[in-house]
């Protein structure tokens, strides 16, 4: 049981804005885009109570059976003991992410639509990572994209689309944080043949598509897998003529591995 206040403390700030510049005096259709996106959470906490057990100041307790005082502490006995006061760090997480987006849209003659997209996308995380013993805590992770994608279909009818991403990631080492991940995608519209219009008339949008990509992910748990890791322990041993005394030991931990890179999966969709 505690007596006292427990007051915790939490400050959440959440940023999101972006801006648009259309082109045009270049070409029709362009347009650029940047956003900005922060987040950063911070908590806290500070209490006073007082314990109903265990250790308090010295104490004079009254014995009303025999009327006198003796000196000491009783658990059993009700009175006040010292307040404790206390604070808790909490914990602190932030995020930045940074994008541009160069975007193009635009329709020759009537039937042929053209879509090109490129984009820089760069993101920077920092936070509480128990990995290891907490050798990486508050270790910013830092990824770093460029992709880009053209598209083109015909009346909305026969659709084409074939994309790149560029990704890098610092979790592994300087040779190993890119990777290339290609897509292509094609499609028909059937629902815009004109037999379908002229017979199914409620049907506006039947598309069949097929794709294939290249995916890959960098999640290693928080670990920086190409560093040699060490753990620290005690011991105690006999030097010479020297009496048993303690020391510091150091043990080899997880092996670096410098060939880790990103995992990939091929999709068919």
């Amino acid at each position: 049981m505690y007596n006292g206040y427990y007051r915790p403390f939490s400050n959440n700030i959440n940023l999101g804005t972006n801006v648009t510049q259309r082109l045009n005096f270049i070409t029709p259709g362009l347009s650029i885009k940047g956003t900005l996106a922060y987040r950063n959470h911070y908590s806290y906490a500070r209490y006073l109570n007082r314990p109903s057990s265990g250790s308090g100041f010295p104490s004079y307790i009254y014995d009303p059976k025999t009327g006198t005082y003796s000196f000491g502490r009783s658990d059993n006995t009700y009175r006040i003991t010292t307040p404790t006061l206390r604070y808790d760090v909490g914990s602190t997480n932030s995020a930045l992410t940074l994008q541009a987006i160069l975007n193009y849209a635009r329709t020759f003659g009537r039937d042929h639509n053209v879509t090109g997209l490129f984009l820089y996308n760069q993101n920077s995380k920092v936070g509480p990572n128990s990995s290891n013993g907490g050798i990486y805590n508050f270790i910013p992770e830092n990824f770093k994209g460029y992709t880009a994608r053209v598209g083109y279909d015909y009346k909305n009818k026969y659709l084409v689309e074939v994309s790149g991403a560029y990704n890098g990631t610092d979790r592994f080492a300087k040779d190993r944080r890119y990777g290339f991940f290609p897509a292509a995608s094609v499609g028909w519209n059937i629902a815009e043949e004109k037999v379908i219009k002229e017979n199914l008339s409620f049907l506006n949008l039947f598309k069949l598509r097929g794709s294939y990509g290249l995916t890959g992910v960098d999640n290693t748990g928080g670990v920086y897998a190409y560093l040699q890791n060490y753990t620290l322990g005690s011991g105690s041993g006999m030097f010479g003529i020297a009496n048993n005394n303690g020391h510091v030991t150091a043990a080899e931990g997880t092996l670096a591995n410098n060939q880790v890179t990103w995992e990939k999966e091929k999709k068919w969709i």
